[in-house]
Order: C-alpha cells, then sequence, then structure tokens
C-alpha cells in the first residue's frame, strides 16, 4: 500500500511504498532538516496504486511540482 507523507513545518513530500519506509524516511527528513523527529508534524496519505504511479510519472515534471507548491500552503509553527 502506497503512502505520500508531507512535512507540516517546511512543506517536503516523501513517498514510499510501504508504512516501514515512509516511517524511514520522515525520520532521516526530520533529523536533516529540523534536528529532531516529530511525526505529529506530518499528513501521510495512503494512495492506491494507480494514483501512486501517477504521482512517480507526474514527479518528473516541473510544472507538476510548481502546481503544488502554489495550491498548497506552507504551514508556519
Amino acid at each position: 500500500m502506497p503512502f505520500v507523507a508531507r512535512c507540516n513545518r517546511c512543506g517536503h513530500l516523501e513517498e514510499a511504498r510501504t508504512r516501514y519506509f515512509i516511517d524511514l524516511c520522515m525520520k532521516g527528513h526530520d533529523e536533516d532538516s529540523h534536528g529532531s523527529h516529530d511525526s505529529e508534524q506530518w499528513t501521510v496519505m495512503v494512495l492506491s496504486n494507480y494514483d501512486y504511479s501517477m504521482f512517480l510519472r507526474l514527479g518528473r515534471l516541473p510544472s507538476f511540482w510548481k502546481a503544488l507548491r502554489t495550491k498548497i500552503p506552507r504551514f508556519s509553527g
């Protein structure tokens, strides 16, 4: 079951096929970027296999990331 997670502190996105790997990615990002891991600062979404493959395909396009950045505001705090 694929997952996409978004850091509420900086808007960073992570994706993974399993919950174990999304947890590792979130922890790694938090430690590298924010100093400590806080799972409360993440929004995790479960995707269908079709949506996940579409996310991976669209992720290669700069216009996809530009649209995401303008549609999803970053949270402060």
